[in-house]
């Protein structure tokens, strides 16, 4: 059940709860464009192979009770703001500015808030692909629990969102595994955060036929798109074991070492072959030719026309 009012900044800490016509939904993507939230401007992605969805508004303010969904929010604020109010079902709080915060919002649960005028920038995470990523870590979505509600100031944490949010924008294979890594970086990042004593476990061993599999297997399919999920199964483990058992092994992380062998099988055929940009592009797992540009540059020093001409 869905209670939505509209409200000046003014009356943002104190206006009275007015009941509306209630409204059912099934994300928080849903929630946002089509109810009164549609009104206010925003943008909504998508990402990676862990369903994620990602969502930037800049709102008014607003009064309004976010309905109880089977998604996790993890919500920073873009913009300096008035104190605003809010409650996750253990009474109202109230919170004051501060740069680089980063929350998370319980999953099933109505969520109340008294907002001024606020720029989120939100990802939105499936509570059971979240379950899941935790339980192979032998831990559960509660590990999550001491960030809720706190509205903490975490640099890295808010700027893997951003980043994230960034490559979301590009419809490119190689940006689903770029955002895989991201995400599993913010998730071990927040879990950091909430328990100092939380340690993470040595990273499990890959071995030479396993790490060999996986590389054959990139080589293979460096047209198509790879994700953590997929070289994880190649390697037949968990893709949080994965992640850190092949940065152990290599000193880089999946979607860094894949980014590289494109780049390089583009350097190739830039230089042996007449192929057009494009095709070069497609062939080595690029969709978009413009994004295509900015990381060959960044890899090799050099945009595509330059390599061709040497």
């Amino acid at each position: 059940m869905v209670e939505i009012q509209m409200v000046t900044s003014q009356q943002a800490l104190c206006a009275p709860q007015v009941a509306v016509c209630p409204v059912s939904m099934d994300t928080f993507a849903d929630f946002y464009q089509n109810s009164e939230y549609a009104s206010f401007e925003q943008d909504v992605r998508r990402g990676g192979t862990f369903g994620l969805t990602f969502l930037d508004v800049k709102q008014g303010a607003i009064e309004t009770a976010d309905p109880a969904i089977p998604e996790v929010p993890f919500v920073t604020t873009m913009n300096k703001h008035d104190a605003f109010q809010y409650d996750f079902g253990d009474g109202w709080k109230t919170h004051s500015y501060a740069q680089g915060v980063v929350d998370i919002q319980p999953p099933n649960q109505e969520c109340r808030f008294r907002l001024p005028d606020l720029h989120l920038r939100i990802a939105f995470a499936p509570e059971q692909q979240l379950r899941v990523l935790l339980d192979e870590r032998g831990m559960s979505l509660t590990a999550l629990e001491g960030f809720s509600g706190q509205f903490r100031s975490s640099a890295m944490a808010f700027a893997l969102i951003q980043d994230m949010w960034r490559l979301s924008l590009y419809d490119d294979p190689a940006t689903n595994l770029m955002i895989d890594g991201l995400w599993l970086s913010l998730v071990s990042k927040l879990l950091a955060d909430t328990d100092k004593k939380l340690g993470l476990a040595p990273a499990s061993a890959i071995g030479d036929a396993r790490l060999g599999r996986v590389v054959e297997y990139i080589e293979e399919h460096l047209s198509e798109p790879l994700c953590v999920g997929n070289l994880a199964a190649v390697a037949c483990m968990s893709t949080t074991q994965f992640s850190r058992s092949f940065k152990s092994a290599l000193g880089q992380t999946p979607a860094k070492y894949v980014t590289q062998r494109r780049c390089r099988k583009a350097e190739e055929l830039l230089r042996k072959t007449k192929l057009p940009v494009t095709a070069v592009a497609a062939i080595c797992g690029f969709r978009n030719v413009s994004y295509f540009w900015t990381v060959f540059k960044r890899e090799t020093g050099r945009t595509p026309a330059e390599t061709r001409q040497h």
